[in-house]
């Protein structure tokens, strides 16, 4: 071998090396384990219990790893049944899963509701003093 060939190989397996490090720093297995809806309604129960709250993959808190169950994130979770992996249903979410099977509120992504939560959002963050009035401009000269 020459020794350009020999730091090919060797940069390639520091590449491999360096994706099983990673693997291993963000909880993800080659072959992960198949899950069933029970299973994760129980974790999610279990969540509910601890912190008053359904886990939510929008926020950074409901996101992160599940509690009692080493390697796995709700995000990943949420993903796989998103996409029908390890052995969960396709075409649904963390969210539809709990609206479905344990009442939790479900997520309204409507475009009229995300402007409503905005506008309330606004409101709350920037109060008016007074009531605004409309300030009528007249057109300018295109000249």
């Amino acid at each position: 071998m020459t020794k350009e060939s020999t730091g090919l190989i060797q940069s390639s397996r520091s590449l491999a090396a360096s994706e099983d490090e990673l693997g291993e720093v963000v909880g993800v297995e080659s072959e992960q384990a198949g899950l069933t809806v029970e299973q994760v309604l129980a974790w999610a129960d279990a969540h509910h219990a601890a912190h008053g709250t359904w886990p939510d993959v929008r926020s950074m808190s409901g996101a992160g790893p599940v509690d009692g169950a080493p390697g796995e994130w709700w995000k990943a979770i949420n993903y796989a049944l998103a996409l029908g992996l390890r052995g969960l249903p396709g075409d649904s979410s963390l969210a539809e899963l709990l609206a479905e099977h344990r009442g939790a509120p479900p997520l309204d992504m409507r475009p009229e509701a995300v402007a409503e939560k905005i506008w309330v959002w606004e409101q709350e963050q920037f109060p008016i003093r007074r009531p605004r009035t409309q300030v009528r401009r007249r057109p300018q000269c295109p000249c």
